[in-house]
């Protein structure tokens, strides 16, 4: 009998950690999951016009004002699902390609450190700056805030600056 017992708890301890076991990498899935910023929702809003982007470089040969490509990006369509939509931030060479927001008189200064464009909940949150700053970036400083995410996304890329070759042949950011 009492092998029996030894044998029927051996069984349950192993059907207890296979059980743990799953619950571990069910959970690893859905943090994995809620923790990646949908991109895609913000694909939707760029044109055909890829071109215009890649070569910014190469088309900016003056003045930092003059021959600056066409902007890729739908505004229209952008301000109009979400007024709170103030501009676009591109860096050449990064993961870096995303809508400025400010949040409007009805939500809290830091409403999109964890929402997205949508105004969904979203862990990554979005680009944007307060209230206090001019939502037509006319202020002499502006601070523009998002997360560095270790998936790469969002503002991870800032870190390739660190690199010297890297920061001295991307001296233009657009905004």
């Amino acid at each position: 009998m009492n092998k029996r017992k030894t044998s029927s708890k051996k069984i349950v301890y192993k059907l207890l950690f296979f059980i743990s076991i799953l619950i571990f990498f069910c959970s690893l899935f859905m943090l994995l999951n809620y923790l990646k910023p949908e991109k895609k929702d913000y694909d939707k809003y760029k044109t055909s016009n890829t071109e215009t982007t890649s070569n910014v470089s190469s088309k900016n040969s003056g003045s930092k004002t003059d021959n600056l490509p066409d902007n890729p990006r739908d505004f229209k369509t952008l301000k109009k699902d979400n007024s709170d939509v103030k501009g676009w931030i591109y860096i050449e060479d990064t993961e870096i390609d995303y809508p400025i927001l400010q949040p409007s008189e009805d939500k809290d200064d830091l409403f999109y450190l964890d929402h997205n464009l949508n105004c969904d909940y979203e862990f990554a949150g979005s680009i944007f700056f307060q209230k206090a700053n001019s939502s037509d970036f006319s202020d002499p400083v502006t601070v523009i805030y998002g997360h560095n995410m270790l998936n790469g996304s969002m503002f991870h890329d800032l870190l390739k600056f660190k690199n010297r070759d890297f920061f001295d042949s991307h001296d233009t950011i657009l905004v």
